[in-house]
């Protein structure tokens, strides 16, 4: 059969005609990864915190890298602002270097390298025009995830300011929850589902498609440019003996 004498009207026959074939393939799919999202696969949470940094004219230090507040008749301009936003950039590439992270192993008594640790983490600004900086940990063990991302807040602000002396970090958000990432049970089950019955209706429609039977007068116009003069009819599935005479 050419494909391009395939209708989209003939498409939707051949679905509706093995429908239940179709519907039992999603099904069992669907099951199969409800199953290894419940009972098989290794969960995974994501905790997150996030800290703010500045070049020291926004917020003044109340020492060891904690923030204080701007004094009485301090002020703010676009110079000082512009210049934190693009310190931010320097502080994100100064906590993604291997320094805070074997400082974060050892803080840990060595449960994990720094290089395991630094796959562990993402640490990024919020976004281009801000002054935050969030760190997350994922993690098999939710309390692990919190307690990582807590235990690096904690080193961040030393760590940036052997860096920057003049710099001001001060945590904003600690990690008081972790989010579980995976597996998204409901996402994977309603996928696997869409996929179990696309490759159930290709398999369905390939067999069509290798199918050479003639199955009757509109089958045949569609496979040959012959005009059809008469149709014989099949007698044997006739219940009346006096047929087959």
């Amino acid at each position: 059969i050419s494909v391009k004498n395939i209708s989209l009207f003939t498409l939707v026959e051949i679905a509706l005609k093995h429908i239940f074939i179709i519907v039992a393939a999603a099904l069992v799919a669907a099951v199969g990864a409800f199953c290894f999202c419940e009972f098989l696969a290794s969960p995974k949470y994501s905790a997150t915190g996030s800290i703010m940094v500045t070049n020291g004219a926004i917020v003044s230090t109340g020492g060891s890298g904690t923030s204080g507040s701007l004094e009485n008749g301090d002020s703010l301009n676009n110079t000082d602002i512009q210049a934190s936003l693009n310190f931010a950039n320097t502080v994100t590439d100064i906590l993604n270097t291997n320094g805070i992270f074997k400082e974060l192993s050892e803080e840990l008594s060595g449960k994990y390298t720094y290089s395991e640790l630094k796959s562990f983490a993402t640490v990024a600004r919020r976004s281009t025009n801000t002054l935050f900086i969030d760190i997350s940990f994922t993690s098999h063990d939710r309390e692990e995830a919190i307690e990582l991302v807590n235990t690096y807040l904690g080193l961040a602000p030393g760590y940036i300011n052997t860096f920057v002396p003049q710099s001001a970090v001060t945590a904003t958000s600690v990690a008081d929850t972790a989010n579980k990432i995976f597996p998204r049970t409901l996402i994977i089950t309603a996928a696997a589902a869409v996929v179990g019955a696309a490759i159930a209706y290709a398999i369905i429609f390939l067999i069509y498609c290798a199918n050479t039977v003639i199955k009757g007068e509109e089958d045949f116009k569609e496979r040959f440019d012959i005009p059809v003069l008469g149709c014989i009819p099949d007698f044997s599935t006739k219940k009346k003996k006096k047929y087959y005479k």
